[in-house]
């Protein structure tokens, strides 16, 4: 599969326990799906959690960027001196 064993190089044979992955793109995040990418030509309905399950065996977890970032900063509690 294109681009597992880049990715593989880069762990340096650490094996990840799950994956999660963020696209800037509309995203299903309970089916891991891109419903449909402006960025990446073709991409429509594409499974992408499907990708890192097979290249690593792990369960995975896909959702739009925006979303992802919101959750980290909510947790870090990013801002929270600003309010």
């Amino acid at each position: 599969m294109q681009g597992c064993g880049h990715i593989k190089n880069i762990l340096q044979n650490e094996t990840p326990t799950a994956i999660g992955v963020s696209f800037g793109g509309s995203v299903d995040a309970t089916t891991g799906t891109v419903s449909l990418s402006h960025q990446v030509e073709g991409w429509e309905n594409i499974p992408l959690s499907q990708l890192p399950e097979t290249c690593f065996g792990v369960p995975a977890s896909v959702d739009n960027n925006a979303n992802i970032a919101q959750h980290w900063e909510m947790k870090h509690r990013c801002g929270v001196r600003w309010h």
